[in-house]
C-alpha cells in the first residue's frame, strides 16, 4: 500500500489514484461492485491518513479569521478617529 511520504497539505490526485490502483491490485478487485467497495476504503484511507493535516489547517483558517478581525477592527478604529479629526481641523480653519 501507499504510504504518503510527503506533507499530505502536498498531496496529488495522482497520488490518490495509486493509493486506489494499489487497493485495487491488492483486494484483487474484480467487477465494478467490488471495484467501488475498494474506492470507498481508498477514500477512508486517504482522509485518515490527511486528518491530522485537514484539523491543522481548520485550526489555522479560524486562528487567521480571529486575527484578521482584530486588526481589522483596529484599522476601522484608527480610521475612524482620522476622519473626525481632519473634520475638526476643517471646522477650526474654517472659523479661523
Amino acid at each position: 500500500m501507499l504510504v504518503n511520504k510527503k506533507h499530505p497539505a502536498y498531496s496529488t490526485t495522482t497520488e490518490f489514484e495509486e493509493l486506489r490502483r494499489n487497493l485495487v491490485d491488492n483486494f484483487d478487485a474484480d467487477g465494478a461492485l467490488e471495484e467501488d467497495i475498494v474506492a470507498d476504503l481508498a477514500g477512508r484511507l486517504w482522509r485518515k491518513q490527511n486528518c491530522a493535516t485537514f484539523r491543522t489547517a481548520e485550526v489555522a483558517r479560524k486562528h487567521y479569521k480571529a486575527i484578521f478581525s482584530q486588526e481589522f477592527d483596529k484599522l476601522r478604529v484608527i480610521i475612524l478617529l482620522r476622519k473626525r479629526k481632519l473634520k475638526k481641523e476643517s471646522r477650526l480653519r474654517g472659523m479661523g
